[in-house]
């Protein structure tokens, strides 16, 4: 009887060991839900998005650089032009040696999805990323979020915090989804009228909105600047305010 119980005690352990790591750590988890994305009208049905992790802050230089440590191909001196830009990677040096917990930046579409696929993971699509924002901005403190959303726009050459300090969470655990720095989607362009292609030589479909008639609410100007500054991305590029966080599917 009491070998019996051991197993069970043994077994409920290893079942919440698995638990955990399932989960990842740094990651979080979010559940399926519906939502109406901002590029359609208010006569349009919700779209599902199903439950999926996301990491709970942007990826850190310090991460970064364990990357680029096992990635030699992905370093600075030795990216292909084609996947990177002339700023790729400005300043990670020194970034990495002084701020080691503030986010990466200045990093390519290409880079940040080989990031992810090293750690097992994938850049969250556009409708996962926009899920979380648009319950950002669907309780009592819409206004407030609002508001700081569009202060952090206003100021595009602000210091970028360390991961951990002056940030705030959201009801799920992600935190400064705003606020810190624009971050990567896989499917950027997928409100843009060109196409790219992957490394793979894939191409990536994309449509154009038709303006402003087919936009749930005309007066949400931040969701107006965050789809307008994905839209004049190209994978290659990089900016000193743009980094990226992954996502895993559960």
């Amino acid at each position: 009887m009491r070998a019996v119980l051991l197993i069970q005690i043994c077994g409920l352990l290893l079942f919440s060991e698995c638990s955990l790591e399932a989960t990842e750590q740094g990651m979080v988890r979010i559940p399926a839900g519906s939502f109406l994305p901002f590029l359609t009208s208010a006569k349009e049905k919700p779209q599902l998005v199903h439950e999926f992790l996301i990491d709970k802050d942007s990826v850190r230089n310090s991460e970064f650089a364990k990357f680029l440590n096992d990635s030699p191909a992905w370093r600075k001196e030795n990216a292909k032009f084609s996947f990177v830009d002339e700023s790729y990677l400005n300043d990670f040096k020194r970034n990495a040696e002084k701020t080691p917990s503030s986010s990466v930046v200045n990093v390519s579409w290409y880079a940040a999805r080989a990031y992810c696929k090293w750690k097992g993971k994938r850049l969250p699509q556009t409708s996962e990323w926009e899920r979380i924002a648009v319950a950002e901005l669907g309780g009592s403190d819409k206004e407030k979020v609002l508001n700081r959303i569009l202060d952090w726009y206003s100021s595009p050459t602000k210091k970028i915090s360390p991961n951990g300090s002056e940030t705030y969470e959201d009801r799920y655990g992600v935190r400064n989804l705003f606020g810190n720095v624009w971050e990567w989607v896989e499917d950027f362009n997928s409100y843009s009228s060109s196409s790219f292609s992957d490394r793979e030589g894939n191409s990536k479909g994309a449509f154009c909105a038709s303006g402003t008639a087919n936009v749930k609410d005309k007066t949400d100007y931040a969701s107006f600047m965050r789809y307008a500054y994905r839209n004049s991305l190209k994978a290659k590029y990089s900016a000193p305010n743009l980094g990226f966080r992954c996502a895993k599917n559960v």
